[in-house]
């Protein structure tokens, strides 16, 4: 098993806050917060 490396910017749009948001979803502050900061305005 190999593992490889990719850049944030390589994901499509999304990607980034879907993980974040699914890892934080244990306490509702995480959450809020992982949304203020890589939502897209």
């Amino acid at each position: 098993m190999s593992v490889e490396f990719k850049k944030v910017s390589e994901f499509k749009r999304g990607t980034l806050l879907a993980l974040l948001t699914d890892a934080y979803l244990f306490d509702g502050r995480y959450e809020q917060s992982c949304h203020s900061d890589y939502s897209e305005v």
